[in-house]
């Protein structure tokens, strides 16, 4: 049973032998303690949700420390109402690979690529999830060169980085996908699974391609769905491809996987979308007509990357009054070219409730960390970092020396920047 072990741990480490003359008088106390702790919390008008999960574990640990492990099965748990199921998802946008990268990451002593010092600052925000998922702008590709301009192909110690991190899914629907055409999406693939990642968006088989990936998190199952607007190498490649080798924005395609999410009982259907201009910071049209699309066909949260910056966000409800967010851009996560704000990026925290009584899943937060890309300059060591802004802010006017003073005022701009572009100001 979740918990039973570890307050099962907590009894043994205060095994405190009591005197066999106090044992009935200790018995009798504890089933009080529990019929009046059942008393209080059946009063539902008077104690909410988060009051009920507070004291049915206070409850279980009297019960798991009064009673020995062979003896549980004998308690019948209490008729009090039990709390939502509530879940945490962390999502991050577009990860590349670009040329700077790849030469920061370098270390020419270990003839090795290290992505570690990148990603440090921010991995807390990620690895705590229940489960984060990333867009993934390059290719792993058994065989050929590392490169990071026009055709993407990375180290595996950066997918490795990503796992450590707690990555669980990665889309690699991208216009990037057929870099190294379908040979490369097959290596690609492998690479990942090997990795113990799951991917959406490319397909190694018509058989993988007719599967929706659902996750069940603590009971809420969730659909992942992932789509690009296209690619940008060479379209002999897509042209000599298996049409199942990469989901394009298909309006029938999407609308028929959306459905088929729901039939096959995922509570809540997850989609990203690679679309828009990648040097805008608004939305464009085609998006707009997307976004307007996927809502009115069931989607329950719109993702969206490829553009470097980020775009505006919205929340609208559906016709059961549930609110489906709409990110049309989280912008690049970490990459080396410059873009206008491509620096500025964030970490996307997602939280989606089951309603214990009623079974409805839907979502009941959005909300995001501030990230800022720091590029020290070619000549710099770990030239590339991934910045906490509000601890790097706070850790600043604290007296820390950990960034200049020139950067301390680049970060307070990115949080007043970041705050226009979410709300197109």
């Amino acid at each position: 049973m979740p918990g039973f072990r570890r307050n099962s741990r907590a009894r043994k480490r205060f095994n405190v032998e009591i005197p066999s003359k106090m044992q009935p008088i200790i018995i009798i106390a504890s089933i009080s303690i529990i019929i009046i702790a059942g008393i209080i919390l059946t009063g539902k008008s008077i104690i909410n949700r988060q009051e009920v999960a507070k004291k049915q574990e206070e409850i279980n640990n009297i019960i798991y420390n009064l009673f020995e492990e062979e003896k549980y099965e004998d308690v019948k748990p209490l008729d009090i109402e039990m709390p939502d199921k509530v879940i945490n998802i962390v999502s991050i946008g577009d990860v590349l690979c670009e040329t700077g990268i790849l030469e920061d990451a370098y270390d020419k002593n270990a003839d090795i690529y290290d992505f570690e010092e990148m990603f440090k600052g921010v991995k807390k925000y990620i690895s705590n999830a229940d489960l984060t998922i990333a867009s993934v702008e390059t290719n792993f590709v058994d065989g050929e060169k590392y490169s990071g301009r026009l055709k993407y192909n990375a180290p595996l110690t950066l997918l490795n980085e990503l796992k450590e991190m707690g990555v669980d899914i990665i889309s690699t629907a991208t216009n990037h996908s057929l870099d190294y055409g379908f040979n490369g999406i097959v290596s690609t693939i492998n690479n990942i699974q090997k990795a113990g990642i799951d991917n959406i968006g490319t397909s190694k088989s018509e058989e993988e391609a007719n599967k929706i990936l659902v996750k069940d998190i603590k009971g809420i199952k969730i659909a992942f769905l992932s789509y690009t607007y296209g690619i940008t190498s060479d379209k002999k490649n897509l042209e000599e491809s298996p049409s199942y080798a990469l989901n394009l924005i298909e309006k029938d395609k999407i609308a028929a996987d959306i459905k088929r999410s729901k039939e096959e009982g995922a509570d809540f259907t997850f989609l990203l979308m690679h679309w828009g201009d990648v040097e805008s910071s608004v939305q464009n049209e085609e998006q707009k007509e997307l976004a307007n699309f996927l809502f009115e066909n069931g989607a329950d949260f719109i993702f969206g990357t490829h553009p470097a910056s980020i775009q505006p966000m919205e929340v609208r409800k559906n016709d059961k009054g549930n609110s489906i967010f709409i990110a049309y851009s989280v912008g690049n996560f970490i990459s080396s070219r410059e873009y206008k704000n491509s620096n500025i990026e964030m970490i996307l925290n997602i939280e989606i409730t089951k309603n214990a009584e009623t079974k409805e899943t839907k979502l009941t937060k959005v909300t995001y960390t501030p990230v800022y890309l720091l590029d020290r300059g070619t000549k710099s060591e770990n030239r590339f970092k991934l910045l906490d802004i509000k601890k790097e802010i706070a850790d600043y006017e604290a007296g820390a020396d950990t960034i200049t003073e020139k950067e301390y005022k680049r970060l307070l701009q990115a949080l007043i920047d970041i705050d226009k572009l979410i709300y197109n100001k």
